[in-house]
């Protein structure tokens, strides 16, 4: 059965725990914050857009190696 809820909320902070599958991989070990997330209803759109620390924007898909490591700083400016 699939996950009905996202595994993340909008704050979230997380790191890559394993290699992306991406032409241009995050390292692993690198952070950054959830700044969106898609309809978790359709298996099509269940994506996390993340604000990585080194700058980049770059979305993660359910199985993708990640773990949540706290809630990001309320002071934290978050643009868009």
């Amino acid at each position: 059965m699939s996950q009905t809820v996202p595994p993340v909320m909008i704050g979230d902070r997380v790191a890559v725990t394993g290699t992306l599958d991406d032409p241009a991989p995050l390292t692993v070990g690198m952070t950054g914050t959830v700044y969106w997330i898609g309809n978790w209803r359709n298996e099509w759109t269940r994506q996390i857009g993340v604000r990585w620390d080194d700058g980049r924007q770059l979305l993660l898909l359910p199985g993708d190696p990640f773990r949540v490591i706290g809630r990001a700083e309320p002071d934290t400016p978050q643009t868009s």
